[in-house]
């Protein structure tokens, strides 16, 4: 929001002559500044995970192939398709937008992802006005600290609320979710807990067969990223102050299981400690428990 009344200021330099321009140009240039802002700041995340993924030793990326960032060649385990959203305005219904649009065309037979690819719809959300998953969001007015638990479990009820929309895109993405196989199964991973050096943060979904082989399953990643953490009002503490900055929801089905399943597989919490010192805690539970 600071930003946007920088930009502000540079067009208009007294409230007397924002009040000359009258409602009609003013809405437009609301409208206008509001737009570039928010496609900026979608190109920015979208160039951080591209310079993100290069910055990896020997992994291939490619843009704008099979969605925004694709790593990796097809048959490697980490091997996964993102599209890169971000969101300036404050109202919860922008985010299911553009989730929405995520999963159209991570779900799109014209441009489909790899078959074995994790399909990841990565947004980052600005601003501390944006209540996402819980209603409401107006401009200048930020959202109110939440407690950790009840805030997750709107977030899986959202994620599973978008995902089971009667669209083309949902509808093809839990066709092929549900289209995992499960042969000679022995027992499941993540690739974390298989190659704890190299991929030390990943929740890729493995299971391991009977001949000793690893292989991939199916599986659609959520990640939201809170630029301003999203206050926790029952892990505030005097003089500690924690927020969430991201969450990560995984759908897959799992081994025995008819259909797919919506979980919390991993949060990032954050202590900010004063305005300008932050120290980063980080929670995780494959079940999406004990946080």
């Amino acid at each position: 929001m600071t930003e946007i009344q920088t930009i502000f200021q540079s067009f208009v330099q007294s409230q007397q002559t924002w009040d000359a321009l009258g409602k009609d140009k003013q809405t437009q240039l609301t409208t206008g500044v509001n737009k570039a802002y928010g496609q900026a700041k979608g190109f920015y995340h979208e160039y951080l995970r591209t310079v993100a993924a290069e910055n990896k030793t020997n992994r291939r990326v490619q843009t704008q192939v099979y969605a925004d960032v694709t790593e990796g060649e097809a048959d490697e385990l980490f091997a996964k398709s993102s599209e890169c959203k971000s969101v300036t305005k404050p109202e919860k219904s922008a985010v299911n937008k553009i989730i929405g649009d995520a999963l159209k065309q991570l779900g799109s037979i014209k441009r489909p992802p790899r078959d074995k690819d994790v399909r990841i719809v990565d947004v980052s959300i600005f601003g501390a006005e944006n209540p996402w998953p819980y209603p409401g969001g107006v401009y200048g007015f930020s959202r109110i600290a939440r407690s950790l638990a009840p805030l997750l479990t709107a977030v899986k009820t959202e994620i599973s609320t978008l995902i089971a929309a009667d669209k083309a895109g949902p509808k093809s993405i839990r066709g092929w979710l549900n289209g995992q196989s499960y042969d000679d199964f022995v027992m499941p991973y993540t690739l974390r807990s298989l190659e704890s050096t190299s991929h030390p943060n990943s929740s890729r979904q493995l299971y391991l067969q009977t001949n000793d082989k690893f292989k991939r399953i199916r599986c659609l990643t959520v990640k939201i990223r809170y630029d301003t953490p999203y206050l926790l009002a029952d892990a505030c503490t005097f003089g500690h102050i924690r927020g969430l900055q991201e969450v990560l929801v995984q759908a897959f089905r799992k081994e025995g299981q008819m259909a797919f399943d919506v979980t919390v597989a991993k949060v990032k919490i954050i202590e900010v400690v004063t305005v300008t010192q932050q120290s980063q805690v980080t929670r995780q539970d494959g079940a999406g428990n004990d946080f």
